[in-house]
């Protein structure tokens, strides 16, 4: 299977680059997986606002939102933040 296209909403993008060390680089390894792995439901799925389907990971202390658009072979990551 070719690799989906990965995308970030722009707050996202920007919260990922207030992660340092080994958590970004772990957060950043879960991203890359999806890529490769679009077809993974995360930890626990939750209809958003819209009524769309959503994924959430959560990875040491960070939970990612994200939905695979199977269609257009894409994975859009909605939201990266820190779990308390």
């Amino acid at each position: 299977m070719d690799r989906y296209t990965v995308f970030l909403r722009q707050e996202t993008a920007e919260s990922m680059g207030k992660i340092r060390g080994a958590r970004k680089r772990a957060v950043g390894a879960f991203i890359s997986y999806l890529a490769e792995n679009p077809f993974d439901e995360g930890d626990f799925p939750e209809t958003d606002e819209t009524g769309r389907l959503t994924f959430t990971k959560i990875i040491r202390d960070f939970a990612i939102t994200y939905y695979p658009d199977h269609a257009v072979r894409e994975i859009k990551i909605l939201e990266i933040v820190r779990t308390p």
